[in-house]
């Protein structure tokens, strides 16, 4: 669709450059200091429902309730909407929403990252233009909101409201060029980009972190003891998570052996020559992520989850371009800090007022369905969640 050709995933040259400009002011830490509040709340609100199974001693479907809090999570950083996804499916969000995730849109998104030009040859209506067309029409509908009222929100939606911006390139402007505002169609791309990168690649590695640890006591517990300490006073704080080095250890383990993408896709720019095999600019590389992060010779028992690899101690031990879950170079994903912080701080929550176990309905080992772009689990990880006695209880 013509939104969807506006996005930062589309873009390329300096209109990628000028777009990426755009993003990263919005993802500072400064920035992201400011809007933990809302993700916390969410966290908050997702260690309730734990509670609550845990006082019934029910099992969890885990992959619901990390979809659930990422979906609502990303609405709050978005646009400032409160949504709860599990108990409000009729939200004019969700409508919004579900086409883009919708059964038919896993082999639309598989052409479009790893047959481009088969993609572009049968251009299959992906995204959705009515999904497109009725995010168009959400967002505009918050702005005039906005506008009327006089009001700015903490959110990504003002970030693109306020830029100035111009996507034409230095070779397409002329004397006569000058700075605009993002129209309607840039704003609302870049809103769906969040939502296609960031739901499913967060909740994912809430997921397969918990199940893991769910599966290694010992480090859950180094986990548990490492997040009481850092948030003692009671307040969960920016800085306190990117102190808790084990817990990142344990997500950076955890994408290395589910890593949120298969496989990296590059578009030869310059014709280059590399071990000895010619690329020509426009060729398509992927880069096998799965295979480099399971090779023994970088990472010995590669099959083993083992933390304490990316320990800070250990991280020159870690070869460059050996491990990259959010890609590498200039584009890699603009908003990995935001994601790891997503998935820090659910985490962070949840261990603070639960301990994860297995239980009968936990599949060993994990069984991923085929022809995906992203590890999704084939069946949903259950988890059994016990309540901890501790002083916030």
């Amino acid at each position: 669709s013509e939104v969807w050709r506006k996005s930062i995933m589309n873009l390329s040259g300096d209109e990628w450059k000028l777009a990426r400009n755009i993003f990263t002011p919005a993802l500072t830490a400064s920035r992201l200091k400011t809007i933990l509040i809302k993700i916390k709340t969410i966290a908050e609100r997702t260690t309730s429902r734990l509670l609550e199974a845990a006082a019934q001693d029910k099992p969890v479907n885990f992959s619901k309730l990390a979809e659930h809090a990422s979906l609502d999570a990303t609405a709050a950083l978005n646009y400032s909407v409160d949504l709860d996804s599990e108990n409000d499916p009729n939200h004019p969000m969700m409508k919004c929403v579900d086409s883009l995730f919708s059964n038919t849109a896993g082999w639309k998104v598989l052409m479009m990252f790893m047959m481009p030009g088969l993609y572009k040859a049968l251009q299959p209506d992906y995204p959705p233009k009515s999904s497109t067309d009725l995010f168009k029409a959400f967002v505009s509908h918050l702005m005039e909101e906005r506008k009327a009222k006089n009001k700015k929100e903490d959110d990504f939606l003002q970030v693109f409201m306020d830029a100035d911006y111009d996507w034409k390139s230095d070779t397409d402007k002329t004397e006569y060029s000058e700075q605009k505002k993002m129209t309607l169609d840039e704003i609302t791309a870049q809103g769906i980009v969040f939502f296609l990168a960031g739901v499913e690649s967060v909740s994912l590695t809430v997921i397969y972190t918990a199940y893991y640890l769910a599966l290694h006591p010992d480090a859950q517990e180094r986990v548990i003891a490492e997040v009481d300490k850092l948030s003692a006073e009671g307040a969960l704080t920016y800085d306190a998570l990117q102190d808790m080095a084990y817990l990142d250890a344990c997500i950076k383990e955890t994408l290395r052996l589910s890593s949120s993408e298969f496989f990296l896709a590059r578009v030869c720019t310059e014709e280059t020559t590399v071990a000895g095999i010619p690329f020509k600019p426009g060729m398509c590389v992927d880069v096998p992520l799965a295979g480099i992060h399971r090779d023994p010779e970088y990472f010995p028992e590669p099959e083993k989850f083992n933390p304490d690899r990316f320990l800070p101690e250990n991280k020159d031990n870690v070869k460059p371009f050996t491990f990259m879950p959010f890609g590498n170079g200039p584009r890699n994903c603009v908003g990995m800090r935001l994601g790891l912080m997503q998935a820090k701080t659910f985490l962070a929550c949840l261990l603070r007022r639960v301990q994860l176990e297995t239980c009968p309905e936990t599949r060993v080992p994990l069984k991923f369905k085929s022809r995906m772009l992203l590890p999704v689990a084939d069946g949903p990880v259950m988890l059994k969640a016990v309540a901890r006695i501790t002083s916030t209880s």
